[in-house]
C-alpha cells in the first residue's frame, strides 16, 4: 500500500506538501503541484489512513449504535436502519453491545469519544438510578462539545435530542381497549426491572386499571422470549386465569411449524395452550402486546387464539 512518502517522491514534492494536497488543507498549494501529487496517488493506488485522518481532524466516519442486546431483531432493524442511511454518507456504523449494562455502555462510549466518533445513537432505553448516569451524561456531553452528533431513541437522562414514543400513553391506551372489550382481571407482564421504558409501560397500565377500578394483576417479565414463557408458567401454576393479558414484548421469533410463534406468545406457546383447554375447552383470554410484532394465529382443534397488533414502536 502506497505512503504518503511514495507519492511525495513520485510527485518530487515533500511530505508536507503531499499530505496537504491530499488532505484538503488550505495551505496554499499551486495547481501544478497539485495536479503531480493527485495523479501520484492515482497511479500508486493510494488510501488515506482514515485512523491517522481522525486523529488530526479530531473527527470520523463512525456512527456508534448503542444498542441493549446485538441478537434482539428489536435493535436488529434499528442498526440496519442507521447504516442504510450512514452507509449511503460513506460512514461506518459500529454497533456496540452492552447486554443492557451502564458500565458497558460507558465504556463503549469512552472508546467512542477516543476514535472522534461523528455521532451516537442510543438505541435502548436508559436505566432508572444507574451509578454511572452522571458519568454517562458526562461523556454525552465531551462528545457534542467535539462536535460529535449524539441522538436517543428511547427515553434517556442525557441532554440530547430525541425520537420517542410515549410509553405511558401506549400502555394505558392498550390498557383501556381492554377495558373496553369488557376485561377486568388483567395482567401486566413487565419488561426487564430498571428500565425507563419498563416503569413508563407498568405506569400507564396501573393509572388506567386505577381509573377504571379494576383488578390488576402483575408479572415478572423481560424481552426476551423465556421470559414469556416463564410468566405463562406463573398464570398456569396459580390456576384461575386472567381475562387478558398485556406484556411489553418487544421482539418477534417466527417458526417454521404449522404456527408461527412470538416471544410474546410464549404467553401462550402450543404446548401450554393446549394444556389449558384440554381443561378448559370454552376458556377466553385476551393477549395484546406493545411494540412492532406481527399478527400471529396459534390455532388448535378446539380454539383459535389471535394476537393482535395495537400498538407499533417504528423510527
Amino acid at each position: 500500500m502506497a505512503s504518503l512518502a511514495d507519492i511525495s517522491r513520485r510527485a518530487n514534492v515533500s511530505i508536507a506538501t503531499a499530505s496537504r494536497v491530499l488532505n484538503g488543507s488550505s495551505h496554499p498549494v499551486s495547481d501544478a503541484t497539485r495536479t503531480r501529487v493527485l495523479a501520484a496517488a492515482d497511479e500508486l493506488g493510494y488510501r488515506p489512513s482514515e485512523l491517522a485522518r481522525a486523529l488530526v481532524k479530531r473527527t470520523s466516519r463512525i456512527v456508534g449504535v448503542i444498542v441493549g442486546d446485538i441478537v434482539d431483531p428489536y435493535f436488529a432493524e434499528i442498526a440496519h436502519g442507521v447504516d442504510h442511511v450512514a452507509g449511503a454518507a460513506g460512514h461506518l456504523t459500529m454497533v456496540c453491545n452492552t447486554e443492557r449494562r451502564p458500565e458497558a455502555e460507558l465504556a463503549h462510549l469512552g472508546v467512542l469519544l477516543d476514535y472522534h466518533a461523528a455521532g451516537v445513537v442510543f438505541a435502548g432505553s436508559g436505566y432508572e438510578n444507574a451509578a454511572e448516569a452522571a458519568a454517562l451524561r458526562s461523556v454525552v456531553q465531551d462528545m457534542q462539545t467535539r462536535g460529535s452528533a449524539v441522538v436517543a431513541l428511547a427515553a434517556r437522562d442525557l441532554d440530547c435530542p430525541s425520537v420517542l414514543v410515549d410509553n405511558r400513553a401506549a400502555a394505558r391506551d392498550a390498557t383501556e381497549h381492554l377495558l373496553g372489550l369488557g376485561h377486568r382481571r388483567i395482567a401486566f407482564v413487565e419488561g426487564p426491572p430498571g428500565l425507563h421504558t419498563s416503569a413508563h409501560r407498568l405506569e400507564g397500565f396501573e393509572e388506567a386499571m386505577a381509573a377504571a377500578g379494576a383488578e390488576p394483576a402483575r408479572l415478572p417479565g423481560g424481552f426476551e422470549y423465556e421470559a414469556g414463557d416463564a410468566a405463562a408458567g406463573a398464570l398456569l401454576a396459580a390456576g384461575e386465569l386472567p381475562d387478558a393479558i398485556l406484556a411489553v414484548d418487544r421482539n418477534r421469533r417466527r417458526e417454521e411449524a404449522q404456527a408461527q410463534s412470538l416471544r410474546l406468545a410464549g404467553l401462550l406457546s402450543r404446548r401450554k395452550l393446549a394444556q389449558r383447554l384440554e381443561v378448559a375447552p370454552d376458556a377466553r383470554i385476551g393477549v395484546l402486546g406493545s411494540d412492532a410484532f406481527e399478527v400471529v394465529r396459534v390455532r388448535n382443534k378446539r380454539r383459535d387464539v389471535l394476537v393482535l397488533q395495537l400498538l407499533c414502536e417504528r423510527f
